[in-house]
């Protein structure tokens, strides 16, 4: 199950919040969950990579707030590294 809090340096996140230092972890599982929710295809997008891609999202959605896309709501973020995998399975590797 998704967890709604996760632990960023042995502190506890709620859904939605941003770490102070920017760099939001998600584990294999929470990004299948995820994934899954979406309705991914596991066959055919690669689970690494849609986690990378959270990652890298997430991090980027904390950089400026003219920029902000998904204000860090897991599943919208989701669907923007769906679509980017979509286009090119390496996206987030290249």
């Amino acid at each position: 199950m998704l967890m709604t809090e996760s632990t960023h340096n042995n502190k506890h996140i709620k859904h939605g919040e941003a770490p102070m230092d920017n760099r939001r972890q998600i584990s294999t599982e929470d990004a299948r969950v995820i994934g899954t929710k979406l309705g991914i295809n596991w066959s055919e997008i690669s689970l690494v990579q849609f986690r990378r891609g959270l990652e890298i999202e997430l991090k980027r959605d904390t950089h400026e707030l003219a920029t902000i896309v998904t204000d860090d709501d897991l599943i919208m973020t989701g669907n923007v590294v769906w679509a980017h995998l979509k286009e090119f399975q390496g996206y987030y590797t290249r």
